[in-house]
């Protein structure tokens, strides 16, 4: 090959390299920031949180609990943008603030009084 044909090829493979960033930085749905406007919103900034839109399933309502497994876990067909509390590292929202997650989940499970040798 001489230098020209080089020099195109390298221009190409530039071309597609800088096109394959954009469309994974730009045209991907990520999540949005979202103003605070509410009570729950200032509640979730209040408490370390930043209110964004995340896909949700269609029954979930706005803020939901995420310290618990199910509100945002539905598949896209079953999902819809919802308002959520994106909580620091090892805390999640509760409903109504941010939470660390040892609030949340005891180190040791609690025992019903019914529950004894005899019933189990």
């Amino acid at each position: 090959m001489d230098k020209k044909t080089t020099i195109i090829i390298g221009i190409i493979v530039l071309v597609i390299i800088v096109l394959v960033v954009l469309y994974f930085t730009l045209f991907q749905k990520q999540e949005t920031i979202v103003p605070v406007v509410n009570e729950t919103e200032a509640a979730c900034a209040a408490s370390g949180g930043v209110v964004v839109t995340a896909s949700c399933c269609a029954s979930s309502t706005d803020f939901p609990n995420t310290c618990v497994i199910g509100a945002c876990g539905c598949s896209a067909e079953n999902s819809k943008d919802t308002k959520v509390c994106l909580c620091p590292e090892n805390a999640c929202f509760d409903g109504t603030a941010c939470a660390a997650f040892e609030e949340i989940i005891p180190n040791e499970l609690p025992v019903e009084e019914n529950d004894t040798e005899e019933g189990i």
